[in-house]
């Protein structure tokens, strides 16, 4: 047989995309092609795929023995069983950070159990080089800064319910507490080079406002993105992407969901049932994680040789806010 590598479309298949349907390849008998690639980056790749639908399968998640080789996560490749695939459309995901890719597996059999919706995990493979994960892609279309108020006001009821209900004791810290990332991050390269000192100057101050001990500590999704949030006429049919979660304070979440949309906050406080005090804790905070994440997210698009400009003006506007 020819080795997997092809894509149906999408753009052309890099070097870890071809590594990850390889690796399906050689630990399932089956093959990923034809796929169309969603992200293709050095050290990551995602591809979706209907083409598996050998009746050899793949065990269950819940099925394979959860050990400590990578922090409690699924740990080994499950060998093959039957009939668990189907011709359902599956998300290939290959990662160099195993410890990344572990944390997401981890925490989608706990959504599972805790009944938050997410994608099913059909296949750990995080003994492989490079780690892959195999799971299903959730139906429904992306919240959106357009989409109705009640959109919104779901996905805080599930991301509430996921923040209640996944157990601290499985996760990491997500972030060191208090301004320390924030203001290493801020005495990058980047924001040195663009950002003015007085603007500096003041988004330090506003860091100085994140909680050295959180008041209340959860599991975060840690990329609480909108675009990682799905729905299907008005209910919530998955989120996706936990490879960052970790525990912090629940705020963090909030302010990543409306980044960009804080016209939104009302609407998913409603859905979170926030009560008074957490209520406070958003005024107080909310800007600062914002500033935050902005400043995440500079350092990452430099990383990936991506332009940073719109994020420096938003970071340059916040700053004008508080001033």
């Amino acid at each position: 047989m020819t080795t997997p590598g092809g894509t149906d479309t999408g753009p052309p298949a890099g070097p870890m995309t071809r590594a990850a349907a390889m690796v399906v390849w050689e630990q399932t008998g089956q093959r990923a092609e034809p796929f169309t690639v969603l992200v293709d980056h050095t050290d990551r790749a995602v591809l979706l795929t209907t083409a598996l639908s050998s009746p050899r399968g793949l065990v269950r998640a819940a099925e394979v023995a959860a050990g400590p080789r990578w922090g409690g996560a699924l740990s080994g490749t499950p060998r093959p069983a039957p009939g668990a695939f189907g011709d359902e459309p599956h998300i290939v995901k290959a990662d160099r950070d195993r410890g990344r890719l572990a944390r997401e597996a981890r925490a989608l059999v706990l959504a599972a159990a805790i009944g938050v919706p997410a994608p099913s995990l059909r296949f750990a493979g995080l003994d492989a080089t490079p780690p892959v994960l195999i799971m299903t892609q959730v139906p429904g279309l992306e919240l959106v800064a357009d989409s109705p108020d009640a959109d919104w006001t779901a996905v805080g009821a599930v991301l509430r319910r996921w923040h209640d209900d996944a157990p601290t004791d499985r996760f990491e810290p997500h972030w060191p507490a208090g301004p320390s990332v924030g203001l290493d991050l801020l005495d990058g390269p980047g924001p040195r080079r663009r950002l003015t000192p007085p603007v500096r100057r003041t988004l330090a101050e506003v860091l100085g406002r994140l909680p050295g001990v959180p008041p209340t500590t959860v599991v975060l999704h840690g990329d609480c993105a909108p675009y990682h949030w799905f729905l299907d006429e008005g209910r919530v049919s998955g989120v996706i992407d936990f490879g960052d979660v970790g525990t912090g304070d629940p705020v963090q979440d909030l302010a990543v969901l409306t980044l960009w949309d804080h016209d939104r906050l009302p609407a998913v406080l409603a859905g979170y049932d926030a009560d008074d005090a957490l209520r406070a804790r958003v005024r107080h905070t909310v800007r600062a994680y914002r500033v935050l994440r902005h400043l995440a997210a500079v350092a990452w698009l430099l990383d990936h040789d991506i332009d940073p400009e719109p994020t420096c003006l938003e970071l340059e506007r916040l700053a004008d806010e508080t001033a």
